[in-house]
């Protein structure tokens, strides 16, 4: 179930508890819960409209995870020398 499926059904349970309710504070605190339920559907209606009216160009979002992913030419070079490559130097070793 996604957030506005739920909050739907917070909003129809919210109004059959203030149809049921004869007291007056009662029945307005769960009109006020249905409403700021309602607000939370229309504010994620609105965002879900924007980011669908403003599309990323996919060829845009490829060449930026290509880019993210790919190792700069300078450290591929580095690792291809030999003569860069550091060991550490413990001295001799035994063996058995």
């Amino acid at each position: 179930m996604n957030r506005i499926e739920f909050l739907r059904s917070q909003i129809e349970r919210a109004k059959r508890f203030a149809a049921m309710l004869t007291n007056i504070a009662d029945r307005e605190r769960f009109q006020r819960a249905a409403g700021d339920y309602q607000r939370e559907i229309d504010a994620l209606s609105a965002a879900d409209t924007t980011s669908a009216d403003t599309p990323v160009p996919s060829d845009a979002i490829a060449a930026k995870r290509e880019a993210d992913t790919a190792a700069p030419s300078n450290a591929i070079a580095a690792s291809n020398d030999v003569d860069a490559i550091t060991t550490n130097d413990t001295g001799p070793q035994k063996t058995n």
